[in-house]
């Protein structure tokens, strides 16, 4: 299982849940939706905790891009998902992607990438 968090900004009107719905997936156990397929999976779940988890240097940086993120966990067994679903989101969002291994940058920065060439790197090549 692979682990990221996609960041939106409070006032965005895409949402990640919403695509995952559109996308075949099922909300399961209350919050999450599993998108599946024979490939693999995608899961997505809102989850505000995931802030705190911040230390005062990712904090600082994420506030630059997004004055009040809003914070998706995103799990996945298929990088065809997780690629479909970064290309996906709409550009003007302003969406940012936290590796949790030295990557906090907008999704603008990864989404023509392949996913194994940033997913857990420290810096993007």
């Amino acid at each position: 299982m692979n682990t990221l968090i996609l960041l939106l900004p409070a006032e965005s009107a895409w949402s990640p849940e919403t695509w995952a719905s559109r996308h075949g997936g099922e909300r399961r156990d209350g919050d999450q939706i599993i998108i599946e397929v024979p490939s693999g999976w995608l899961s997505v779940m809102r989850d505000d905790r995931v802030l705190n988890d911040y230390d005062t240097g990712e904090r600082a940086a994420l506030t630059t891009m997004l004055s009040e993120p809003v914070p998706f966990l995103i799990e996945w067994k298929s990088d065809d998902l997780l690629q479909k679903l970064l290309r996906d989101v709409p550009i003007d969002t302003g969406a940012v992607v936290d590796n949790d291994h030295g990557i906090l940058t907008p999704v603008r920065n990864v989404r023509g990438l392949t996913v194994e060439s940033w997913v857990r790197a420290k810096k993007l090549p």
